[in-house]
């Protein structure tokens, strides 16, 4: 990481000093600094330009350069919090190969309890369909008795 910013700082007093040289347009070295800041990190506020053709040149290498910065920064980054956290003692790839094990036997578990009670279910919407049926002719034969009562009332008046 150290060889990064050391390039880095090289990288920015160099091209400074090459803008405010080589670049009639620049008026002065904290101009060509805040050019070479600005597209280093590739904002690039416009403010601030190259006119000639070595100053367009250095500001094309200084742009390349500082994704190229960015990106060994960005995966320095990375690989520190990568590395901090396989050296913790708390990150156990077996442990984890182990819950896995665990998770996937009470996977399959929850898959035959969910068989089970599927045919639970599905004998249950049987029973029901037959209860519905017989509760119809119920019904039926309830209303064939309520007649005949109701006709045998009448006779009995009569």
């Amino acid at each position: 990481m150290d060889e990064v910013f050391g390039i880095t700082l090289l990288v920015v007093l160099a091209s400074t000093l090459g803008l405010y040289l080589f670049d009639p347009s620049i008026n002065s070295l904290f101009d060509s600094l805040w050019f070479v800041l600005s597209t280093i990190t590739t904002v690039g506020y416009g403010d601030i330009l190259p006119q000639s053709g070595p100053g367009k040149i250095i500001g094309l290498i200084i742009l390349i350069i500082g994704v190229l910065i960015f990106s060994t920064i960005t995966g320095a980054i990375a690989s520190y919090f990568a590395r901090t956290i396989l050296m913790n003692e708390d990150f156990n790839i077996t442990e984890n190969d182990d819950n896995i094990e665990l998770l996937k036997e009470d996977l399959s578990f929850n898959k035959k309890n969910l068989s089970e009670v599927h045919s639970k279910v599905f004998k249950i919407d049987n029973d029901v369909e037959s209860l519905k049926k017989e509760v119809n002719e119920l019904k039926e034969i309830n209303k064939d008795l309520t007649e005949e009562i109701k006709n045998l009332n009448e006779k009995l008046n009569n």
